[in-house]
Parts: C-alpha cells; sequence; structure tokens
C-alpha cells in the first residue's frame, strides 16, 4: 500500500492545477481534455524527479510534445 503524505499531496495538487492552467490556456480546454489519469501521474512522477519549479517542469513539457 502506496502512503501518501501531506506534502506530496500538495505538491500533486499544485503540479495538476499549474498543468491544467497552462492547457487551458494553450488550448482553452483543461487536463482531462488531453491527458488520461495515468499520463498525469506519470508526468507527476517526473516532475518529482526533476529539479525544475513545477511552472517550467510544465511549460517544457507542453513544448516538447508539440501543439494540440
Amino acid at each position: 500500500m502506496v502512503t501518501l503524505n501531506y506534502a506530496t499531496i500538495n505538491t500533486r495538487s499544485i503540479f495538476i492545477e499549474t498543468l491544467s492552467d497552462e492547457l487551458t490556456l494553450m488550448t482553452g480546454y483543461g487536463i482531462h481534455a488531453h491527458l488520461s489519469p495515468l499520463n498525469i501521474e506519470r508526468l507527476f512522477n517526473e516532475f518529482i524527479n526533476q529539479s525544475l519549479p513545477v511552472r517550467v517542469f510544465v511549460k517544457h513539457y507542453l513544448r516538447t510534445i508539440g501543439s494540440f
């Protein structure tokens, strides 16, 4: 069983909110119109292993996947 602490939950919430905000600005649609929950979780795990601020990571990711 996976145990999550408050910091992880808060970080995940901020990450998802930031990703959704950026996607909404780019496309007019939020995160779930473009990414499955599994892909969001995988992306969050990649973010955790990086040393970048969340907004920088999200913008870099969105630039690398191209236009929607």
